[in-house]
């Protein structure tokens, strides 16, 4: 299976115990016969891909940035291409008709609308809930001009 040219059976995902509550996704080349990449995610779970709710926790995505960690007041890019280094907006671009692709911890890969970016389980600590989302009170006008068409999570 292949995401942007990466085969996902040559990933090598280590998880490590996080300094804080934000989650830090770095790919980094690893010498060998192909090019291979290693993503190191931090979060709380330790050694293993088989956590509770991984089909939610975003390991490798279409960015614009090498790190992501966002924050639960991170707000969506006030137009698009405004990207901030490592907040939401480096993975808010429109690449696939108002989504990005992703996959998962659980090494499930799908398209991710914009503003599901939102409920997505970025670290232990983001609210999946929060007020991006429609959980969390957020109305269509609420959103900028530019992802307004966008599907509502």
């Amino acid at each position: 299976m292949l995401l942007r040219g990466i085969e996902l059976s040559e990933v090598v995902v280590k998880l490590v115990e996080a300094a804080g509550p934000k989650t830090a996704l770095r790919a980094e080349p690893v010498l060998g016969f192909r090019q291979r990449f290693r993503f190191d995610l931090a979060g709380p779970h330790s050694g293993t891909q088989d956590v509770k709710g991984g089909s939610n926790v975003p390991v490798i995505l279409d960015c614009t940035w090498e790190v992501v960690h966002p924050y639960n007041h991170d707000g969506p890019p006030p137009y698009e291409g405004h990207i901030i280094e490592h907040q939401m907006s480096t993975v808010c671009i429109d690449r696939h008709q108002g989504g990005i692709n992703a996959a998962f911890l659980d090494w499930s890969v799908r398209k991710v609308g914009l503003k599901e970016l939102w409920t997505l389980k970025w670290s232990r600590t983001f609210d999946t809930a929060g007020p991006w989302t429609k959980a969390g009170g957020v109305e269509p006008e609420d959103w900028p001009q530019w992802m307004r068409k966008f599907k509502d999570y």
